[in-house]
């Protein structure tokens, strides 16, 4: 069975968090940067690609709305 999960970057107040949900929702660490917090997301979500699932990452935008992060980016080459 492949699972479907996906991860979503959010601010929350003073610091950003990432959730994921693959049918139920739950969130995972607080991270002091964006950036941070994306790169955490897009290196976890390789490493469950890797299993065999099917991720997607999704940063939430200022209003509300979610912007789909390509699967092609890779955590280490543009986020340092």
């Amino acid at each position: 069975m492949v699972a479907q999960i996906t991860y979503v970057v959010d601010r929350q107040e003073s610091h950003w968090t990432i959730s994921y949900c693959s049918g139920g929702g739950v969130g995972m660490g607080w991270f002091p940067t964006r950036k941070e917090a994306l790169k955490s997301a897009l290196w976890d979500a390789a490493r469950v690609r890797r299993l065999g699932h099917d991720v997607a990452v999704m940063v939430r935008r200022w209003d509300g709305t979610v912007r789909k992060v390509p699967a092609r980016i890779d955590a280490e080459a543009h986020l340092y």
